[in-house]
């Protein structure tokens, strides 16, 4: 009772058998001509309208291709496999150029508000599957999302921050109805995002991000942890204020000149490991004034030390900080 098919459609059918003592298995097989067909998946609300084509069936199973239909409106491809025997059981794959928000489930961005900040149009492959628990006669029923998210800007502060011209190979996998009921989002080769949600109401209950690998374990109840290792680039500069004599200016400039020159960049190095800003400055780095080790390997510009990287959004900060601070010290008084 969980998938639901409703709607017009034109049968064209054969049964085989063999007659007397013939030891020839009976053989069904068929099409049905879809003519503007309905799918629901009473679990999860999803919908599936005006489906049309040509689904072939058999004794042994389902199976369609590239029928037409529309998910929330928008236009798509649908693919149906159903095999009774295998483990995966049914899988309805369905195709199309969806906004993000059209894809996020309902329930999600409703309580999670992280997901509202995700933006545009992406071409999205989404999946419905229902397969056998391993030693169980339960089955469980899996929604899998994937997209290169091309068109979908994610605002969020560094380094979750996106524009919509960028490729991020998202990978969701959304428990429907499985014994432990934990969303995990990969953002391929930059985190993982592990969550478990109530059974009841899809509640978030606790979650845990990893920067730059995997989720190894979930946190206690009502905790959301972030690890792994990520750099942040922060940038120091200097500022001329408004409103000097002109000498004065004129030595704030010589002064900035002096200050930020290949080899002044480079001598700072010296006593901290502050990377300069000049690429010109790089291979000029030296030893420790005191020390004397060599400091070009503990510059944050080394590439060995920027594989993970990623620049602080002043303009981000700017716009969010005094909300941000005024939530988490609500979130602090309960």
């Amino acid at each position: 009772e969980q998938f639901v098919f409703t709607g017009p459609s034109e049968i064209n059918g054969h049964i085989h058998t063999g007659l007397g003592k013939s030891s020839e298995p009976l053989q069904v097989t068929g099409s049905l001509q879809l003519q503007g067909n309905q799918f629901s998946d009473q679990v999860s609300g999803t919908v599936l309208d005006g489906i049309t084509g040509t689904l072939d069936y058999d004794h042994e199973g389902l199976e369609a291709n590239l029928l037409t239909s529309t998910y929330k409106e928008f236009p798509v491809t649908l693919d149906i496999f159903s095999d009774w025997d295998a483990d995966e059981v049914f899988k309805a794959r369905l195709h199309g150029l969806l906004p993000a928000e059209k894809v996020i489930p309902d329930d999600l961005m409703q309580r999670e508000p992280l997901f509202n900040r995700a933006s545009g149009t992406s071409r999205w492959d989404i999946s419905l599957s229902v397969v056998t628990v391993a030693g169980s006669e339960d089955r469980e029923t899996w929604l899998e999302l994937y997209s290169g998210l091309e068109g979908v800007s994610i605002d969020l502060p560094a380094p979750l921050e996106k524009s919509a011209d960028q490729s991020w190979p998202l990978l969701v996998r959304y428990p429907i109805r499985a014994e432990k009921h934990i969303l995990t989002a990969d953002l391929l080769s930059r985190l993982q995002l592990k969550m478990e949600l109530s059974e009841e109401d899809a509640r978030p209950i606790r979650a845990a991000v990893e920067l730059g690998g995997k989720v190894e374990a979930l946190p206690a109840e009502n905790l959301f942890v972030i690890n792994g290792a990520a750099s942040m680039f922060d940038l120091d500069g200097w500022v001329i204020p408004t409103g000097l004599s002109a000498d004065r200016l004129e030595r704030v400039k010589k002064y900035i000149y002096f200050a930020t020159d290949t080899q002044r960049l480079a001598d700072q190095a010296k006593y901290i490991s502050y990377g300069p800003a000049r690429l010109s400055s790089a291979p000029l780095v030296g030893k420790h004034a005191e020390l004397g080790i060599d400091m070009a390997p503990h510059m944050p510009t080394d590439p060995n030390n920027a594989k993970n990287t990623f620049v602080n959004n002043y303009l981000w900060w700017a716009d969010y900080r005094d909300d941000l601070d005024a939530k988490f010290q609500s979130w602090l008084s309960k």
